[in-house]
């Protein structure tokens, strides 16, 4: 089922809001798409999840959300009934707070969004439109050769850090570890290219076609070193 269409006053009020926080930034109508398109993934991985957290990897996502929150929360708490019949609650991870398992899960849930593996092969958009965007303050996630995913944040100019983080708690030995994976899907795809094990542990569309929606720039990478900023 498509999602419902976001309103309309909250893109201008998006292409707005963008042009007086950060100036030298300029998305545009298609880098709006992206962002959207990112959150409705997002939400449609919360819903799939249930009442277990899902952290967003997006800070284009999270800037919807919030303007969203802002200028009319009583719209979005309709059209989130709409499409899941309930309110997906929007919360801030305190600093320290332990979101490895949520930033999996979320990673898992957008894959099958995408009939992607979470485990081999291109990321979902959700984890990739920072990238794209050039997300000031953003993160940009990007799987290695060797099927380890990383990520690096961006600065206030949406330029990448020149450290990049590996995410053990996106590796497949991880999600097994979660269970947010099975044994067959995760066991010949374990090994890395340097032959050790993929490590990591883990504790005891309705956007499916976004990539085309948003366009081709859509089509490269993109936590904080924490691994996000919100989550539901």
């Amino acid at each position: 089922m498509p999602p419902p269409p976001l309103p309309e006053k909250l893109k201008a009020a998006w292409l707005r809001h963008m042009a007086q926080e950060h100036p030298n930034w300029h998305p545009g109508t298609e880098g709006w798409q992206c962002a959207a398109h990112a959150l409705v993934q997002f939400f449609d991985a919360s819903a799939a999840a249930g009442h277990l957290p899902c952290a967003l990897p997006s800070r284009a996502a999270d800037l919807v959300w919030h303007l969203w929150l802002d200028i009319d929360a009583l719209g979005l708490a309709h059209w989130q009934r709409a499409r899941y019949g309930r309110i997906l609650p929007h919360r801030e991870h305190p600093p320290g707070e332990d979101t490895r398992e949520a930033l999996a899960r979320c990673l898992v849930r957008a894959c099958r969004i995408e009939r992607r593996s979470p485990v081999k092969g291109q990321l979902p958009l959700l984890f990739r439109v920072d990238a794209v965007l050039q997300t000031p303050e953003g993160w940009a996630y990007h799987r290695r050769r060797d099927r380890v995913i990383v990520h690096r944040d961006l600065d206030a100019a949406g330029h990448p850090h020149p450290h990049a983080w590996p995410r053990d708690e996106l590796r497949p030995a991880a999600l097994l570890g979660f269970r947010l994976i099975g044994a067959t899907e995760a066991g010949h795809l374990t090994r890395r290219t340097d032959g050790r094990d993929g490590g990591g542990s883990g504790s005891g569309c309705g956007t499916a076609g976004v990539d085309g929606d948003c366009g081709s720039s859509c089509g490269s990478c993109g936590g904080s070193s924490c691994g996000s900023g919100c989550g539901s």
